[in-house]
């Protein structure tokens, strides 16, 4: 692919430009040297995961003052996946209803959480008032005014 922008050619130059070795950018990232290798190259079936090709993708852009978004909008069009955020295809794919889009995580409603709290809060009280705290009375031996007058006379 000469002459095209590849994420991994684009992410090499940005490198470069910094002035950094692999090792380098490997330290500073801690991602494994063989993993930016295989970015460089757009090798993405070597790395273990999409989550760790896009995860590696963001951490090297961050640390090379690369807009992130703009390499996952680059390595999407070059891979054909769908843009998460868009809902659109980079390309080469042709299904619409792809695995990536049906397993997108979603996001709670705030509402529900809210009432989860208040939920919780109303439990907490309900059982403070059913099972309600001991008295001082039950816990003492005698009446809280023969403890307390014992107790007075029995001081010097």
């Amino acid at each position: 692919m000469d002459g095209v922008e590849t994420p991994g050619f684009f992410l090499r130059a940005a490198r470069e430009r910094e002035g950094l070795s692999i090792k380098e950018l490997a330290a500073v990232t801690r991602i494994a040297p063989r993993f930016i290798n295989c970015l460089e190259e757009d090798r993405y079936d070597e790395i273990p995961g999409e989550v760790f090709v896009r995860g590696f993708l963001r951490n090297c852009a961050r640390e090379l003052a690369i807009d992130p978004d703009e390499l996952i909008h680059l390595y999407e069009q070059f891979t054909g996946q769908v843009n998460h955020k868009t809902g659109q295809y980079g390309g080469n794919s042709t299904d619409p209803r792809s695995m990536d889009t049906l397993l997108t995580p979603t996001r709670v409603p705030k509402l529900s959480i809210i009432l989860a709290i208040i939920a919780i809060i109303l439990g907490l009280g309900l059982s403070i008032l059913i099972f309600g705290r001991p008295d001082v009375e039950e816990l003492s031996t005698g009446t809280p005014e023969t403890t307390v007058d014992s107790w007075h006379q029995e001081t010097p």
